[in-house]
């Protein structure tokens, strides 16, 4: 029986929340200890078998556990157990489940450590039990916030013919200080302007700007 368990609804499906929870090098944007991972021996994608080493951090205290992927099932079930050396530390699993709007993920810890290494552990890293529900929540919210928010939008491509607005978009004419007339702000596609032209993204939307 796991020590502690947490689910979250998502608005995505379990196909695209598993691709975020197996993507391990990303667990930095939803952990708030684990800063990134680093997959060992060419690994480059979770599957049953693959090692990994976490790099830890808890205000100053940093450590680096070494970790294996156990379960690695699609869109249903993704796991692994971290040990320090020969000592068996935790074992971390996800398991999804298809809902009418998304999916539920439940995040669940189990704790491995020797008994006698509760109390001298909890010294250097503190109430293990309370820091891994408050970080299970987190990385829930996280996870969560993440597959629920739109891909970024690539700059649209500057058309090298005069006239042509390559995509369909919404465009604001504004004037330039310094230039005669004026440039456009683009969104979802490109302008010329003049007989030449240049673009630079800017938060987003693409600022075309040309001299006659």
């Amino acid at each position: 029986m796991p020590d502690f368990e947490a689910s979250i609804t998502v608005d995505a499906t379990p196909a695209d929340l598993y691709a975020l929870i197996s993507d391990l090098p990303r667990m930095g944007e939803w952990s708030t200890e684990c800063t990134r991972v680093t997959w060992l021996r060419s690994t480059t994608y979770a599957v049953p078998g693959a090692r990994f080493i976490g790099h830890n951090r808890a205000g100053a205290i940093r450590w680096f556990p070494q970790g294996v992927v156990v379960d690695a099932d699609p869109g249903r079930r993704f796991s692994f157990r971290i040990h320090f050396g020969p000592i068996q530390v935790a074992s971390w699993s996800y398991d999804l489940t298809a809902t009418p709007t998304g999916c539920q993920v439940t995040e669940s810890w189990t704790d491995h450590r020797p008994a006698a290494l509760h109390r001298p552990l909890a010294l250097i890293f503190g109430n293990r039990r309370d820091r891994n529900t408050a970080g299970i929540h987190h990385t829930l919210k996280s996870l969560k916030t993440a597959a629920e928010s739109p891909p970024p939008t690539s700059p649209a491509v500057v058309s090298t013919r005069p006239g042509i607005l390559t995509a369909d978009a919404a465009e604001t004419e504004v004037a330039v200080p310094g230039l005669q007339g004026s440039v456009r702000l683009v969104v979802g596609g490109a302008v010329e302007w003049g007989r030449r032209q240049a673009s630079v993204p800017l938060l987003g939307l693409v600022l075309t700007r040309a001299s006659c």
